[in-house]
């Protein structure tokens, strides 16, 4: 089954991804996982912001970190990218998990694969959930 792209409600096989500029969002061990704080968002937001990547090369996915969503954000001194890594996630795990009050749509609101994920629960409990249950990708 395909998803088509520009639906704002997603299939379980659905592909969504949060972008990471911070390398000390990221856990080295014998692999590479995504610490909670890289899933807490600012107190004025209300949602987590994600992109959907279905259908998308490694290459645009990274694009869309660094021209989307860091568009603002300066490159360090050295830095080649501003997005250092991203956790992609499958919203039918992320829905399975039976998060309280979760909810996911692609709204669009930020550039044209933006998508929101909010939840009832205390925001650090819901950044735990999400860190344990995405898979880390670094660049």
């Amino acid at each position: 089954m395909t998803c088509e792209n520009s639906e704002p409600v997603f299939c379980d096989e659905s592909a969504v991804s949060r972008f990471i500029k911070d390398s000390r969002h990221l856990k080295k061990n014998d692999i590479v996982t995504v610490t909670p704080d890289a899933f807490v968002y600012p107190k004025k937001d209300k949602a987590l912001s994600l992109a959907h990547i279905d259908g998308l090369t490694d290459t645009v996915i990274w694009d869309i970190g660094d021209t989307k969503i860091f568009k603002k954000t300066p490159l360090s001194s050295g830095q080649k990218f501003k997005t250092v890594a991203r956790s992609d996630m499958n919203v039918g795990k992320l829905k399975s998990l039976q998060i309280d009050g979760f909810e996911i749509q692609r709204d669009n609101s930020e550039f044209g694969r933006h998508v929101t994920a909010i939840s009832n629960m205390e925001k650090q409990v819901f950044a735990v959930k999400l860190s344990l249950n995405c898979e880390a990708k670094i660049r």
